[in-house]
């Protein structure tokens, strides 16, 4: 993004104001590699139960932070910066039938790709901060078999123990829910707690082009499912205890009324240049 170092700079300029209104909220954390608005993660210092919650529904109310997808709130002492200690910390403390936060039939920004409608959309609040009244969930090393080559499935990633992103051939409708139910038989022990789908075009093994395959390509309400789910007395229903994820390009049956734009790739050529002018640019 050519604005990256720019919505950067505002965000940090601007955040001293955003803590006079929400104090409890320590640092702020706009993902470059998301686009900013597809994903904020904040530390917040918790005085009363779910302050958390409290502090992602600020956000949510503020300008245009208010066009924020998903919101990840950890603990004070964690640095949201960090996207591997984030991801570790909502393994250990999101109960999915409590600790998840979705707002339906919301506006977007103009730029958000997987909305089902241009400027409507949905958003994800997570609350991974501690909780007094219960332990932590153990983290464990997944045990399933190599999954690259089987199927539809291209490549895999495992990249901290809970987490799997799986990359797949997608020809028809709802195939990423297909997959992800063949691999919750496979998964009897139920290591994998969240799981990412990702299409072909993603390099699942580029940091910066998996936050963005991961965080831009999918819409909460619609592309988020889980292996169990069950209505008792409560307006939600109960969630399972893992997690899935759609991020594959979208076809109408699902749910999706706009164009899918294309990933822009730059002419090798191109890149070659760039890549030679760097000292002409002085950077």
């Amino acid at each position: 993004m050519e604005d990256a170092w720019i919505g950067k700079a505002i965000s940090e300029i601007f955040f001293p104001i955003i803590k006079m209104q929400l104090p409890e909220i320590v640092q702020m954390h706009l993902s470059i590699e998301a686009g900013f608005h597809n994903l904020g993660v904040i530390s917040v210092e918790s005085y009363f139960p779910r302050q958390a919650v409290k502090a992602m529904m600020g956000i949510w109310g503020l300008g245009q932070l208010s066009l924020t997808k998903v919101l990840i709130a950890v603990d004070k002492t964690i640095n949201p910066k960090d996207l591997e200690s984030v991801a570790i910390e909502v393994l250990k403390w999101v109960d999915f039938s409590q600790d998840l936060i979705f707002i339906r039939d919301a506006h977007t920004d103009t730029l958000d790709v997987a909305g089902p409608l241009t400027d409507h959309g949905s958003k994800l609040g997570i609350d991974a901060t501690p909780k007094k009244e219960r332990k932590p969930f153990e983290i464990e090393k997944i045990t399933l078999p190599e999954l690259k080559g089987k199927g539809e499935i291209i490549d895999e990633l495992r990249p901290v123990d809970g987490i799997l992103v799986v990359k797949i051939k997608k020809d028809k409708p709802f195939k990423a829910r297909e997959i992800a139910n063949e691999i919750w038989k496979l998964d009897t022990d139920k290591k994998v707690r969240i799981m990412f789908i990702v299409d072909e075009e993603i390099n699942i093994h580029d940091k910066t082009e998996l936050i963005w395959g991961l965080f831009t390509r999918f819409d909460p309400e619609r592309d988020i499912f889980f292996d169990e789910r069950s209505l008792n007395y409560r307006v939600m229903p109960n969630f399972g205890t893992r997690m899935a994820i759609d991020c594959t390009r979208k076809f109408q049956e699902e749910g999706h009324f706009k164009p899918w734009l294309e990933i822009i790739k730059m002419d090798e050529q191109i890149k070659e240049r760039v890549t030679q002018r760097w000292e002409e640019y002085g950077l």
